[in-house]
């Protein structure tokens, strides 16, 4: 009997410290960023498509630009070329420069939903889905209705939807931003919110923004 609760006194010793150190494990893990698992599309093929992807818009904006001064459609094609020229730097290029190591933007898969750098992102690719919606807009009105194209179809015009438009974004995405990360990288301190607030966030507004509406839009012009 006496055996038998030495035993049992060495088993609650040994499962306690056990808990001790899985407890001591995942505190110092969760103090330790993750780091991203590297693959061949994340080291090879983001880098490449990014790099056309800027040289490719950069060289459309200069075209587009310059020919703006004869119609708005050009204006709206320049800034798209911008707009996409962005998501080439924010959704590609900046992210293979934190997966080989040349910056530290993020230091986990689930922080990185909830960054400076992807909100950008966010905010430039749903951009470039509504200037498509006001590129239709606009040649609607110049094949349907001609005699308003003097009135609608202006480079003011132009400036003026395009700045209401990414700012209304810009307020929609803020609450995605993050600007500093407590110790253990699970909440954004200023502004304060959690990862999962980013990734419910934006399940519920990313795919009507970005997809659902503009889609309704196009079918409508």
């Amino acid at each position: 009997m006496e055996n038998l609760t030495i035993q049992l006194d060495n088993l609650t010793v040994a499962v306690r410290n056990a808990s001790l150190l899985n407890s001591t494990t995942a505190a110092n893990q969760s103090e330790i960023p993750d780091v991203y698992e590297s693959s061949l599309v994340d080291l090879y093929i983001t880098p490449i498509f990014s790099s056309v992807g800027m040289i490719g818009n950069s060289l459309t904006f200069i075209v587009m630009i310059q020919l703006s001064q004869e119609s708005s459609f050009y204006l709206y094609l320049a800034v798209l070329a911008l707009a996409d020229c962005g998501v080439s730097i924010f959704g590609g290029f900046l992210v293979w420069l934190d997966t080989i190591g040349l910056l530290h933007l993020f230091g986990s898969t689930e922080q990185s939903w909830c960054s400076t750098v992807f909100t950008c992102n966010l905010i430039l690719s749903q951009f470039s889905s509504w200037i498509t919606v006001a590129v239709c807009v606009d040649r609607y009105i110049a094949v349907c209705h001609p005699f308003k194209v003097a009135s609608y179809c202006t480079r003011k015009r132009v400036i003026i939807t395009l700045t209401c438009i990414l700012g209304a974004l810009v307020a929609l995405d803020f609450p995605m931003l993050c600007f500093e990360w407590n110790a253990d990288y699970t909440s954004c301190t200023f502004p304060p919110k959690s990862i999962d607030f980013c990734l419910n966030y934006l399940i519920h507004t990313d795919l009507p923004t970005y997809t659902i509406v503009p889609i309704i839009l196009y079918l409508a012009c």
